[in-house]
């Protein structure tokens, strides 16, 4: 019997505290709810922002505080332009995955990274091609990680939301929690108008979805198990 798919997408807002760090209880305990998925039968898929968040502290206060730089490289480093966002992104990315990895990996699960662009959902091939591969890893035990490739497309999808969504259509008969905070993050993007662009695309479809605060505790489980 196929296992129930779950896309749960998480905010940058639920992992990423002050100043782009990234808050490893929340990790872990977003870890551990998906661990108790599977073993409920569940399948999840993990759509995860806070790349540029966490990438904008990580690399260019290092940046900023080199001695090497003059005041004026060192006054252009942080701003949010475009290219400062899509560099921070690459640096971001890898400190997330590192630490999600070594949280999966004390509890028995391997995960896989999958960066992607709304080009790799143009043709109806392509998005087989990804439907095939994700059920291959969750076969397999694997938990998929996904997020926009920001580093080569910043905000391809206009958020991860959509990302997520696109992502839940895939395969039909799926469910998609949203997690966010109401406050929200400095560096997401869509906010809640496009949450509820999602879900509304979504329940049209008979796909049920959630947005709930993903900083309450056991909010996954609760959701899907109650």
């Amino acid at each position: 019997m196929e296992r129930k798919i779950i896309v749960v997408k998480i905010g940058s807002s639920v992992i990423i505290e002050g100043k782009g760090k990234l808050c490893g209880r929340r990790l872990s305990h977003i870890v551990d709810q998906l661990v108790k998925l599977r073993q409920e039968g569940f399948a999840p898929i993990l759509v995860l922002s806070g790349a540029v968040g966490c990438g904008m502290r990580v690399f260019f206060q290092k940046q900023v505080e080199s001695d090497k730089m003059s005041k004026q490289a060192a006054a252009g480093v942080g701003q949010s332009d475009k290219m400062s966002k899509q560099a921070a992104a690459g640096v971001g990315q890898v400190e997330m995955m590192q630490i999600l990895a070594k949280l999966a990996r004390r509890r028995g699960v391997r995960i896989a990274q999958i960066l992607m662009t709304k080009y790799d959902f143009k043709y109806a091939a392509m998005r087989g091609n990804i439907r095939k591969v994700l059920r291959l890893y969750m076969q397999n035990g694997v938990v998929p990680v996904l997020n926009e490739n920001d580093v080569l497309d910043l905000n391809s999808f206009g958020g991860n939301d959509f990302l997520a969504g696109e992502i839940a259509k895939l395969f039909g008969k799926s469910r998609l929690l949203i997690l966010s905070s109401w406050e929200g993050s400095l560096f997401g993007v869509g906010g809640g108008e496009a949450k509820e662009t999602v879900k509304n695309s979504l329940i049209e479809r008979g796909i049920k979805t959630c947005i709930l605060d993903g900083r309450e505790k056991n909010i996954i489980l609760r959701s899907i198990l109650s």
